[in-house]
């Protein structure tokens, strides 16, 4: 996010902050905007931390995440106005190997409400401490006279040292990433065993996080790119400026009003700790197909799995676990076959002839025409128009 994420900005400060000389650097438009954004992230991170309410953990990650970006732009600013005080200099360059980590923990603790940090997830701060070690032996431990020359010398030619490690910093983050993209993928999936509906579900804030960051990452690294190429990228630089201040404008007014699906879905494996028996097994389900039948709830389209399992007195784990392990299906798929069977009648029926397929998929307890079609194609084989056309007269 920001232009922490601009990494190409990172490498241009490792070349430029050797130039130890005074300058008459005016600030532009894109410095104050440079500015607007560094302070909005920093507010915004110590914001989060003073938060007592909401998903803690969650808002420490989202801080960790923020304030990492802002420390890269701290370590640009070093370089865009030329501070000379050698001292400073990679001191805040390897908080870049905190995005990923800190993206991903943040991903996790979204989608699983029982996520907490245990000691086998500092695995993840190793590059960030190896990256520490190794410029603290090879800069900030050595003397003031010695930290100049080793930044003359990257005047004239830049170390293949920060060339590698430029290039592991954008394979790390591409890692995370993807990794957070499965997550958000595994998640959906999960919402299918709570929801016998989706089309509601909102799940744009970590879309446009992830998405937005994605972006970001594709011009970080096409800068990169076209910088080892020796070619200039003013334009991309600004287009990713102004990128980066919407993207977190956007994270500081919507950060808050995470969606109330966020309070997660279990992460644990499924019902290893179940005592139902298959005696209770099935004498639920046949209690369940039972209230199916007589008072049709899947009619509802917003029924959930809590909802069902209050109605027939079983708790909604136990429910879950009688219809993936007895029926093999998810929550979804079980109660959308009802649906679909309902709608196969009302399309039987020649008193129904004259009504639209979209009467007929609200009537059954759809909400989404896509979704409708979808799933009548799998259990039937055909689409709801064919399946209708194919009715003798």
């Amino acid at each position: 996010m920001h232009e922490p994420l601009r990494l190409g900005l990172a490498l241009k400060f490792l070349v430029s902050s050797a130039n130890i000389k005074k300058s008459n650097m005016k600030i532009g438009i894109l410095d104050i905007l440079y500015f607007l954004t560094l302070f909005q992230l920093l507010f915004f991170s110590f914001f989060l931390l003073s938060l007592k309410k909401g998903k803690r953990l969650s808002n420490l990650l989202l801080a960790i995440f923020l304030l990492s970006k802002s420390f890269a732009m701290i370590n640009h600013l070093f370089s865009r106005f030329e501070i000379n005080n050698p001292h400073i200099h990679f001191v805040l360059l390897p908080f870049i190997f905190l995005y990923g980590p800190s993206l991903y923990s943040y991903v996790r603790s979204l989608a699983y409400r029982d996520f907490t940090i245990k000691t086998r997830h500092l695995f993840h701060l190793i590059p960030f401490i190896l990256v520490n070690i190794y410029f603290t032996v090879i800069y900030h431990t050595q003397s003031t006279a010695r930290k100049v020359e080793i930044l003359s010398n990257m005047r004239d030619r830049l170390p293949i040292q920060a060339i590698i490690i430029m290039i592991l910093i954008h394979i790390i983050i591409f890692i995370y990433l993807f990794a957070s993209f499965l997550i958000l993928l595994n998640f959906r999936k999960k919402l299918k065993s709570i929801f016998s509906s989706t089309k509601k579900i909102n799940l744009s804030w970590l879309n446009f996080i992830l998405i937005g960051y994605s972006v970001i990452w594709v011009f970080d690294i096409t800068d990169f790119i076209l910088g080892r190429l020796f070619v200039p990228t003013p334009f991309l630089e600004s287009l990713t400026l102004v990128f980066i201040f919407i993207f977190a404008n956007i994270i500081v007014y919507k950060g808050l009003k995470q969606p109330e699906i966020f309070n997660g879905v279990e992460e644990a494996p499924k019902y290893i700790h179940s005592r139902l028996t298959q005696e209770d097994k099935d004498r639920y389900l046949k209690l369940l197909r039972s209230y199916m039948l007589e008072e049709k709830p899947y009619l509802n389209p917003s029924l959930a799995i809590n909802e069902l399992g209050r109605k027939i007195s079983v708790s909604p784990r136990a429910l879950s676990q009688i219809i993936n392990e007895s029926l093999g299906v998810n929550f979804f798929d079980f109660v959308n076959s009802y649906r679909v069977e309902e709608a196969k009648q009302f399309l039987t029926d020649h008193s129904n002839q004259n009504r639209n397929i979209l009467d007929i998929l609200l009537d059954v307890g759809f909400n989404s025409k896509s979704v409708f079609n979808r799933v009548f194609k799998k259990y039937t084989g055909m689409t709801p128009s064919e399946f209708k056309k194919s009715q003798p007269v």
